[in-house]
């Protein structure tokens, strides 16, 4: 079992990842090992695309990747690429995207929802318990 952690991920640069996706999805066809990755209501932009991107291939095909956590706040389909500009006569910077993420458009607006949902309980959070990897340790591939 491997676990990708895309909990609490606000984004950056989901490029960064595509060789380490490449290589764990062929490594998992070849070695026969479960993928999870780990998304909650805080997998945002870059971290959102990358958990879309260990799911699906390129024809939006299950790759067999089990998503474990919590659906997140943003949309699978989102704008994204932005851009940050002072504006020129005030102390302010602006922000704005300048691409949408049209990944699955028969899906609209609706959050990337995990395989195996964990809610969260206070006090597995008091004990220091990891509810989402206790789940993939116990889950039974097959």
């Amino acid at each position: 079992k491997i676990a990708i952690d895309l909990r609490y991920n606000g984004g950056g640069n989901a490029a960064i990842f595509l060789p380490m996706i490449e290589m764990l999805d062929s490594q998992r066809k070849e070695r026969g090992f479960q993928l999870y990755t780990l998304i909650s209501e805080d997998t945002y932009s870059a971290a959102l695309q990358t958990a879309i991107l260990t799911k699906w291939d390129d024809a939006m095909a299950d790759k067999g990747t089990l998503l474990v956590g919590q659906a997140t706040s943003s949309s699978i389909n989102h704008y994204g690429e932005i851009i940050w500009t002072a504006l020129p006569n005030a102390p302010l910077s602006l922000s704005y995207c300048t691409k949408l993420f049209n990944w699955m458009p028969e899906r609209g607006s609706e959050p990337l929802a995990p395989d195996i949902p964990v809610a969260r309980s206070f006090d597995a959070y008091r004990k220091g318990i990891d509810q989402e990897l206790e789940a993939v340790l116990q889950h039974q591939p097959g």
